[in-house]
């Protein structure tokens, strides 16, 4: 049963990370289509590509190796920081409409 469990967590983490890279390709678009942004936004827009989607997969690792360590109970709320990242991004998108 531990072993199914972190199997669906570490695929849902897995594709986490892809629907927020899809997320913030579409959002920032929009975002640049509609709005003058400055440098520093632009740099906001490809960090938060790398960082957000790349928080998940780290996140998976992660779990996977306390797992092997046999400390997993202690791992699961890294599950919580990719999203916290995506609200907080999704807070910067909001500012623009």
């Amino acid at each position: 049963m531990r072993y199914f469990v972190l199997f669906l967590m570490t695929f849902a983490q897995l594709s986490f990370a892809g629907m927020t890279a899809m997320f913030v390709i579409f959002s920032a678009a929009g975002v640049v289509n509609n709005n003058e942004i400055s440098e520093f936004q632009d740099l906001i827009f490809t960090l938060s590509f790398i960082v957000i989607p790349l928080s998940s997969i780290i996140v998976a690792l992660t779990v996977l190796y306390f797992a092997w360590k046999k400390s997993a109970k202690r791992s699961y709320w890294l599950h919580l920081l990719p999203v916290l990242l995506t609200v907080i991004y999704c807070l910067y998108i909001i500012q623009f409409y």
